[in-house]
């Protein structure tokens, strides 16, 4: 199957001399078939899905599918259509679409990783990705998206979810965040210092970056200490940047996303570290 794999999506490239040293240990091979988005219900894949064997399956736009309920999941605005609504009430959130979306995943044997926040958009109105309102606010209805998946909250879940992105690449511009990268280190440093104390074991992520990757984890970590516990990576790289992202020294679970010509493309990645 390996093999299989590797001859499909090196097609196109030049052939590739693999060695291995029997002598050599180390460590386990780290998973490498994580994707962006989650088996669908109409046209079912999950049979496929549970064949793939994939092992994570990151939430981020979604809600720009119908396949898994358009635009009323996954994204906090969807979940928390209300702003101005009481953050404690089970009757200010909607989940249905999300939970479908999430239990197909878990039925086919992959974990959620779950973006906190809005999907990006590229139309000439901003709607979802300006900074929120009120930062403690937002970390509070985060919080319980998170008791919903993991702890039954308001008729929920108990996925075990370990992984959960404050945000996206807010290096991106107004697509993803239309404020300064000063506001957005104070709303992270709310996020997440709220949410690791209310979580203490889970991981809340840095927001992935396309672009300087070392300064984004440094300034993010600095500004919420060890709230931060790892890094999301993001953007469209050659295979041998993803095999620089390997060596990193943290753990890095690449993903296969799609460029923005929405055709697959193997050598793009979304990862983890």
């Amino acid at each position: 199957m390996v093999a299989g794999l590797a001859s499909m999506v090196f097609a196109d490239r030049p052939a590739w001399r693999v060695m291995v040293d029997p002598t050599n240990e180390v460590g386990l091979i780290r998973p490498m078939n994580a994707v962006n988005g989650g088996p669908v219900r109409f046209k079912s894949n999950s049979r496929a899905w549970r064949h793939a064997r994939i092992p994570f399956g990151r939430t981020h736009d979604m809600n720009h599918s119908w396949e898994y309920g358009g635009p009323h999941t996954i994204d906090i605005s969807a979940v928390f259509p209300n702003f101005d609504a009481d953050e404690n009430d089970p009757a200010s959130y909607d989940f249905t679409n999300t939970d479908q979306a999430l239990d197909l995943m878990r039925q086919c044997g992959t974990e959620p990783f779950y973006r906190l926040g809005p999907s990006i958009e590229s139309g000439v109105k901003k709607y979802h990705t300006h900074p929120p309102r009120d930062f403690a606010k937002w970390a509070r209805i985060s919080e319980h998206v998170i008791r919903h998946c993991n702890e039954g909250w308001a008729d929920g879940r108990h996925y075990g979810i370990r992984y959960w992105e404050i945000w996206f690449e807010p290096d991106l511009g107004p697509r993803a965040w239309s404020g300064t990268q000063e506001q957005f280190l104070a709303f992270y440093k709310v996020a997440a210092t709220h949410l690791k104390s209310c979580f203490p074991s889970s991981g809340s992520a840095v927001p992935d970056s396309r672009r300087h990757l070392p300064g984004r984890r440094r300034s993010c970590r600095s500004a919420a200490g060890r709230s931060c516990r790892l890094t999301s990576i993001h953007g469209t790289a050659t295979v041998k940047t993803c095999i620089e992202w390997g060596n990193l020294p943290v753990t890095c679970v690449p993903c296969w996303t799609r460029t923005d010509s929405a055709r697959p493309n193997p050598y793009s990645t979304n990862g983890t570290t």
